[in-house]
């Protein structure tokens, strides 16, 4: 079971994981520093720019609150600079709910999504542009949430 690294929330129900899995589109092994919680860790995208993405699974009883992602304008042309953020059922069914350009200075966790209440089972963060490079570095990966006991 993966767990997405907490903290972003300010209420103490944000706290909960409800990362279910976790899926890179490359360098898999590195996948593990996504959530570790030390922003001197990353993972490292490998191919060509414009086909990086982090899939975050959902917990069946989850609602998600907030997304958001640790960068590091440090690292130059591996920073991120423009990324969708798409959700849905299964990877054939995403849809792009929003796009951020990001602009980081320093080590910063850049919010992605905040003060949402939605269900959906799959959160796919593509990162589209790399400040000119091809690969990304991605230092962490928050999704807060609440997990909710289902009706009977």
């Amino acid at each position: 079971k993966a767990a997405a690294a907490a903290g972003a929330g300010s209420d103490a129900e944000d706290e909960a994981s409800i990362v279910r899995r976790l899926e890179v589109s490359t360098n898999k092994s590195q996948k593990k520093f996504l959530t570790d919680g030390c922003a001197d860790t990353f993972w490292q995208s490998d191919g060509r720019s414009g086909q990086h993405w982090i899939r975050l699974w959902v917990e069946r009883d989850a609602v998600i609150t907030g997304l958001y992602m640790q960068i590091n304008s440090a690292d130059g042309n591996y920073c991120p600079s423009l990324v969708d953020v798409l959700v849905g059922d299964s990877p054939a069914g995403l849809r792009r709910i929003k796009t951020c350009t990001l602009a980081p200075t320093g080590n910063q966790r850049c919010c992605l999504l905040e003060r949402v209440r939605a269900s959906h089972r799959l959160v796919q963060i593509s990162i589209r542009e790399n400040n000119g490079g091809c690969d990304c570095k991605v230092r962490g990966v928050f999704l807060t949430g609440q997990l909710v006991p289902a009706a009977h």
